[in-house]
C-alpha cells in the first residue's frame, strides 16, 4: 500500500496565530491572510506547493509555572 506524504501543517510555525473571528479562525502573518482552513492547506491548494515560509517556533526546554 502507497503511504501518503506527510503534509506541512501550520501548528509550530512563528507566523501561524488564531484570529479570533469564528468565520475565519486561523492567520497567517507572513502572507497576511485569515482563512477557514489552516493556511498550509490554502497555500497548498493554491499553488501545489508546501508552505515555504514555515519556521519551526522554538520551545523553551523548561516550562517555568508561577504561583497566584
Amino acid at each position: 500500500m502507497k503511504e501518503r506524504p506527510k503534509r506541512l501543517t501550520c501548528y509550530g510555525c512563528v507566523f501561524f496565530q488564531v484570529s479570533h473571528d469564528p468565520r475565519k479562525p486561523w492567520k497567517c502573518l507572513k502572507f497576511g491572510f485569515k482563512s477557514k482552513e489552516l493556511p498550509a492547506s490554502v497555500v497548498f491548494s493554491s499553488s501545489g506547493t508546501e508552505c515555504a515560509y514555515f519556521s519551526q517556533r522554538e520551545r523553551p526546554d523548561k516550562v517555568v509555572k508561577f504561583r497566584r
